[in-house]
């Protein structure tokens, strides 16, 4: 015996066509406006696999359901042997055919090869004005409906919020932009007064020799404030030394940095930073978990 040979379960593409059409308008009414933003390779290890001076530079604006309706999935926060780790996760939807057709078709082939959402691609999400969230693609599964009438026509993209270390996020779209600064590991330098000069936002500084090439520390502004003399600094390279000018590659500002070292600043998602703050405070973190095993 064989299956009825009369109908057709796989290869019929009108029926495709209008459960393809029935997935796109059910996102497009349920989902949310999102922007797909691919990652950069500026310098991979080809060794160890990584890049730690990825960039995002470009978006794509699309529309994706998000499958964790509740709250966020995974471990959330948990202290380990390893320190503080985070790991807010969701699930997204994405049309196959709405993500060729606006990410796909829309990239520039000579310089990013894409042929379909990646791992370690970002995913930008505004719930509120006041929450919004940058996940990175943990996992894609491009199997998610199995083959419905012969065909596939969603990805499933698990992910999980970002940890910033050395990333640089400048996509032109503020808010984007502004959250990965937020949230990006950062750096204290406090200045002695007498110094010379605005250092600008956005800007190298460095120390060391004359140019910003030949450096020995650099890194990246991310806020200046004259009545504090305290530079705050992302993207760094070395490090800052104390006694030390610090000059502004672009604005011509010199101070020179104090002889204590630079701080740093714990940010919400960066288990570098939060990880440093817990070494200073670990009685006061486990009590707070509700655990009271160290307090004798």
């Amino acid at each position: 015996m064989s299956v009825n040979r009369y109908f057709n379960h796989t290869s019929f593409a009108s029926e495709q066509g209008l459960v393809q059409d029935l997935i796109d308008e059910s996102i497009q009414i349920y989902g949310h406006d999102v922007y797909y933003i691919p990652r950069d390779t500026v310098n991979l290890d080809t060794f160890l696999g990584e890049d730690p001076l990825t960039a995002f530079t470009t978006t794509y604006p699309i529309e994706m359901y998000l499958k964790t309706l509740e709250s966020f999935q995974g471990q959330s926060e948990f202290i380990s042997k390893f320190g503080l780790h985070i790991e807010d996760q969701a699930t997204f939807i994405v049309s196959q055919r709405r993500f060729t057709s606006a990410v796909v078709d829309a990239v520039d082939s000579a310089v990013t090869v894409l042929s379909r959402p990646r791992e370690a691609d970002l995913i930008y999400i505004e719930m509120t004005p006041n929450n919004r969230y940058l996940f990175e693609i943990k996992f894609v599964e491009d199997k998610e409906r199995l083959f419905q009438l012969g065909k596939l026509y969603t990805y499933e993209l698990r992910c999980e919020l970002m940890n910033f270390t050395n990333e640089k996020v400048n996509t032109n779209v503020d808010d984007i932009d502004e959250v990965a600064q937020k949230e990006a590991y950062t750096i204290n330098i406090t200045m002695n007064a007498g110094g010379s000069g605005t250092f600008v936002v956005g800007e190298s500084v460095y120390q060391g020799n004359t140019s910003l090439a030949t450096a020995t520390a650099s890194a990246e502004v991310y806020e200046w404030t004259p009545s504090t003399r305290v530079l705050a600094v992302q993207r760094v390279v070395g490090t800052f030394a104390g006694s030390t000018a610090v000059k502004g590659n672009t604005s011509g500002a010199q101070w020179t940095s104090v002889t204590t070292a630079a701080a740093t600043a714990p940010t919400i998602h960066d288990p570098i930073s939060d990880n440093a703050f817990l070494q200073g405070n670990p009685l006061s973190v486990v009590k707070s978990r509700g655990t009271h095993m160290l307090e004798d």
